[in-house]
């Protein structure tokens, strides 16, 4: 499947969803839930995640668990950069992916 490119998300040919989810690895899902919290997570009633304070988002800068060669990709990029918004859009979509993973029916 085709990368969907970061100019392709901005022209609204792919969703949110879609281009984030490209990225999102089960090492990063891990992660994330090591540090949030799965209780946090799976508590949170905000879409978001925004009930979840930012500085704990902001912590989790600099990991390696996502797919890098498809971020690079994606961005036009020679050397991978994440800025601190992509990191906090990629970890909350990893949160995301396991909240839904984990709903309560």
């Amino acid at each position: 499947m085709p990368i969907k490119t970061r100019s392709q998300y901005l022209a609204g040919e792919c969703t949110y969803n879609e281009y984030y989810s490209q990225f999102v690895t089960e090492s990063l899902i891990k992660y994330v839930v090591k540090c949030i919290g799965s209780e946090k997570i799976i508590n949170s009633t905000d879409e978001h995640f925004n009930d979840i304070p930012l500085q704990y988002w902001d912590r989790l800068i600099g990991f390696n668990y996502t797919n890098g060669g498809a971020f690079k990709e994606a961005n036009n990029q020679t050397q991978l950069r994440y800025t601190l918004s992509d990191n906090v859009c990629l970890t909350k979509h990893a949160a995301r992916i396991y909240k839904e993973r984990n709903k309560q029916s």
